[in-house]
């Protein structure tokens, strides 16, 4: 991961996992901003331009997925370069989920709770990619 403090969205409606998620991302330089629903994250996503969202799936007012379909569709109607990463979040995925998640333009998924090194190397692996 680069040295240089890194801009998140984190969107999480249980305040318990949110404070936790983002005491590690504090831990590793990340400046935090926080969404309770997937319609603030739509909103916050649109009016700033994030390194990384990490979404929970099933949020209320308006789902992760729901959620990512909006932030993928204002990109592309800002005619935006560069995507911002979503990784989704989830206590429990199934296949159906994760086809789901990656069909709307999620780029990855990991599982809560979410383990510091599996985090890591998912950020240095989309990093590498973006180089690209």
């Amino acid at each position: 991961m680069s040295k240089s403090i890194k801009q998140i969205l984190l969107v999480e409606d249980e305040l318990e996992t949110r404070l936790i998620i983002h005491l590690m991302l504090h831990l590793r330089q990340f400046e935090v901003d926080f969404a309770e629903d997937g319609q603030a994250a739509v909103k916050m996503a649109n009016n700033k331009k994030y390194d990384y969202i990490l979404m929970d799936i099933g949020l209320p007012k308006l789902s992760g997925i729901d959620a990512c379909i909006a932030i993928r569709n204002n990109e592309a109607q800002k005619m935006q370069l560069e995507v911002t990463p979503i990784i989704a979040i989830s206590e429990r995925v199934q296949l159906p989920e994760i086809e789901q998640c990656l069909e709307v333009g999620m780029n990855a998924i990991l599982l809560k709770p979410i383990q510091p090194q599996c985090f890591e190397r998912l950020i240095t692996s989309l990093e590498k990619e973006s180089s690209y």
